[in-house]
């Protein structure tokens, strides 16, 4: 479970390429995918969004933070879903 820690520091740190290795190495580990989200992942950003609203960093630390988590999902990604299941649809979020 270190490795989950450590995935949700390099993404507090905007480190996009450590995040990558992280995902990878949890997933050798035997850590389940959701884990490495909810655990690993979210954690981190939760934390840079808890420092962004206590005036602690700034929208650019944010934004780089976002970038590694993004990087992560794509690392991700392919543990999500099953190989042997086509995916259902696609959703679009956006804001204004």
């Amino acid at each position: 479970m270190a490795t989950l820690e450590e995935i949700s520091k390099a993404i507090e740190d905007g480190k996009i390429r450590r995040v990558r290795e992280l995902v990878t190495q949890a997933a050798e580990e035997g850590c389940s995918a959701n884990d490495i989200l909810n655990e690993g992942m979210l954690n981190g950003l939760k934390a840079v969004g808890r420092r962004y609203f206590r005036n602690q960093t700034m929208v650019s630390d944010v934004l780089v933070s976002a970038r590694a988590i993004n990087a992560g999902l794509e690392t991700l990604k392919p543990m999500l879903l099953p190989a042997d299941e086509p995916p259902i649809g696609k959703a679009c979020i956006g804001s204004v």
